[in-house]
């Protein structure tokens, strides 16, 4: 299984708890989270997916990290959980092919099975 980076603070903990118990090896990245670091992140590791919360950050920051991640690391699939939705911003994002996009609130199944699809 490819490690996870998730980007959040405490539904990012929430997160990483749900998808531990369903296998995956997942790294937190708490109140560091920017593009930089990020982008430092998956530069060192191999990681396979990043999923990444607006708890830590605002939609405009996401938007802008989304492109970034698809670009320099295109085999890296990324889901953005948000309670925030956008329906010009998330098609974009499903039509690109540079995210999926999951609407909170959620719960621990489904987060499971749209991570498992999404690593297919």
């Amino acid at each position: 299984m490819k490690r996870i980076l998730v980007v959040g603070d405490t539904i990012g903990d929430i997160v990483a708890r749900f998808l531990r118990q369903d296998g995956w090896p997942v790294t937190v990245m708490r109140e560091t989270a920017n593009i930089q670091a990020v982008y430092q992140a998956l530069s060192g590791i191999a990681y396979g997916a990043v999923l990444i919360t607006n708890d830590t950050m605002g939609i405009s920051q996401i938007s802008t990290m989304v492109p970034i991640i698809s670009n320099y690391f295109p085999g890296v699939r990324v889901m953005v959980l948000s309670g925030f939705y956008d329906d010009e911003l998330v098609r974009s994002w499903k039509l690109s092919g540079a995210a999926s996009f999951m609407p909170m609130p959620f719960d621990g199944l489904n987060l499971a099975r749209c991570v498992r699809r999404m690593m297919e």
